[in-house]
């Protein structure tokens, strides 16, 4: 998302206008400078002397500028992120004609809670969308709305319709790939199911940087749902999207190293693949740490910890981890429960509950 907001703002900025839209005029060429020195700056590591430049743009005036700077002070380039100022920007932006504003304010508005902004930033993006330039970020946030059933009734049809216009617009686009990938492998969107189709969609979403997408081309190939099975290459799409810090990549990553699938057996890294998903809140990686820490799998044991991240995880509705805790490895006696809550309180100030999985 950060590399797709960062080149339609600059690709609005820098176009002229449509004149089939009551758009801004094109942009002065002293501005323009100002946002070309911008992305020179970003190019080369420099997000404050990006910043700088993008602020020197939008004290212009000009609405492309302006929401070019929303989209860094959003992302938080060269200085912290601050929505409430980006959406100000975007907002002024978007009234003075900029699609680029239009389509970056429909999206944050679709994520909002509530249906009148998700409604409002649907109604944005489908304004965007008339212009070619914002167009094919615009065809992903409609895509996505109507996939989500965010601001829009839901309809599957109309999201694989506008996903797949946001794929030829730019096929590198991950997100949209992604979703595409999801429709094809549940055969939603008025195509029968196609899971060598959406294997192929997730691949080309894992190699775009999609971290999701890696995680189920790597259980495509560790299953031979719509490929061969092979667990080395598995291995190696699931690792990626753990690296990259996706919970159900780590989780899966600690579970093949655990049983030796694609890669030698480990249960030490194992441990620590499973500790990283179960600190993002993962049920699933709360239990298999848990067990871990209980049975002594990988390192020194902690039988009260790991009875404490198994309840928690039960709590949180992991049917495995109900089953666990009737089993007699993972029992603890009367005196261990003061130890068993004091690990659960920790855990809970430092990690917070978990979230189904």
């Amino acid at each position: 998302m950060r590399r797709l907001l960062i080149s339609i703002a600059m690709a609005a900025a820098m176009a002229a206008a449509s004149p089939a839209l009551a758009a801004p005029p094109p942009m002065p060429k002293e501005v323009s400078a100002q946002v070309e020195l911008a992305l020179k700056r970003l190019d080369e590591k420099d997000e404050k002397g990006a910043r700088e430049a993008m602020e020197r743009a939008a004290a212009s005036g000009h609405p492309d500028a302006v929401a070019g700077l929303a989209t860094f002070i959003h992302l938080g380039i060269g200085g912290a992120p601050d929505e409430a100022r980006a959406e100000q920007l975007f907002e002024k932006a978007a009234k003075d004609g900029s699609s680029v504003a239009k389509v970056n304010l429909g999206n944050m508005l679709l994520d909002r809670d509530g249906r009148a902004a998700q409604e409002r930033g649907a109604r944005l993006l489908m304004e965007g969308a008339e212009d070619p330039e914002a167009a094919p970020t615009a065809y992903f946030g409609i895509g996505r709305a109507y996939y989500a059933g965010r601001g829009v009734e839901q309809s599957w049809d109309k999201a694989l319709y506008y996903l797949e216009y946001a794929i030829q617009s730019d096929p590198n686009h991950g997100d949209a790939l992604f979703l595409t990938a999801r429709l094809r492998e549940a055969g939603l969107g008025g195509k029968p199911a196609d899971l060598a189709e959406a294997a192929r969609l997730y691949r080309r979403a894992a190699e775009a940087g999609h971290a999701r997408a890696s995680w189920h081309y790597g259980m495509m190939l560790l299953n031979g749902d719509g490929v061969r099975a092979d667990e080395a290459e598995a291995w190696k799409w699931v690792r990626r999207s753990g690296e990259a810090g996706d919970v159900n990549g780590q989780t899966s990553t600690a579970v093949m190293l655990a049983l030796g699938q694609g890669v030698a057996e480990n249960d030490a890294e194992a441990r620590v693949w499973y500790e990283r998903a179960a600190r993002q809140g993962s049920p699933n990686a709360m239990k298999g740490y848990g067990g871990m820490l209980m049975t002594g799998e990988g390192g020194t044991p902690n039988r009260a910890k790991g009875r404490a991240l198994i309840e928690l995880a039960a709590e949180a509705g992991d049917g495995t981890a109900k089953r666990m805790l009737a089993a007699a490895p993972f029992q603890v006696e009367p005196g261990e429960r003061a130890a068993v809550q004091r690990e659960r309180d920790a855990w809970i100030r430092e990690n917070g509950r978990p979230t189904p999985d």
